[in-house]
């Protein structure tokens, strides 16, 4: 008899266990359906980001295009006015032969990359 009462007692806590143990697993499932939740929209997140990522540099690209464009706008509007000035304190003079986008170095008009570099011992600038 006690040798039943002893196997009746290891049944019941075997018992207890499992029920615990099933716990465990409904609560590991509910845990694992949860994380692959997670890592589906974090892949939908990453995807969003990486399409926003793209638009940006775009964006960005259009407007350094627009501001050169800006740029050059407001440069030639400068150069007209400066040109203007010029033919009204100087009435006759012939602007032609002027390139805005040259410098006077040795007498001449040149490209800036023809002038030493300031600081060097040849750099005199408007000779």
């Amino acid at each position: 008899m006690a040798e039943l009462i002893e196997v009746e007692k290891n049944l019941k806590l075997a018992r207890e266990q499992v029920t615990l143990k099933e716990r465990e697993n409904a609560l590991l499932r509910e845990e694992s359906v949860k994380l692959k939740a997670n890592v589906s929209q974090l892949g939908k997140d990453k995807a969003d980001l990486e399409n926003r990522v793209v638009e940006l540099c775009g964006e960005k690209k259009e407007a350094e295009v627009s501001k050169k464009a800006h740029d050059f706008e407001m440069f030639a509007a400068a150069w007209d006015r400066a040109k203007a000035q010029i033919e009204l304190f100087v009435p006759g003079v012939d602007l032609e032969k002027m390139d805005p986008v040259k410098v006077v170095y040795k007498g001449g008009l040149v490209d800036d990359d023809q002038v030493p570099a300031e600081g060097s011992d040849d750099h005199k600038p408007g000779e």
